[in-house]
């Protein structure tokens, strides 16, 4: 899944896009993001949306190797939803 290797991408897709900028500038770029339901967009640092959307990756899917893929459906565990709207809380 391309989940597990975004951080990777992100870092090619702006290799790419701006040859003249060192590779890990991707991490202060910020990224426009709209919460569902919003008619107002928030910048969100990029390396922080790229790694939070990682992290709720692993959360559900495990780590490869680890065993350790129902880890994260625990009943109590947040809707995926939730997450994206506290990201968009915490960046403004």
């Amino acid at each position: 899944m391309r989940l597990r290797t975004l951080p990777q991408e992100t870092e090619l897709a702006f290799t790419r896009k701006y040859p003249e900028k060192p590779e890990r500038d991707w991490v202060k770029k910020t990224q426009k993001y709209r919460p569902p339901g919003a008619s107002v967009t928030y910048a969100v640092p990029l390396a922080e949306m790229i790694y939070s959307l990682t992290a709720i990756y692993y959360r559900f899917e495990g780590r490869p190797g680890t065993g350790m893929a129902q880890a994260g459906r625990a009943a109590g565990d947040q809707p995926l939803l939730e997450i994206g709207q506290e990201l968009a809380a915490a960046a403004h």
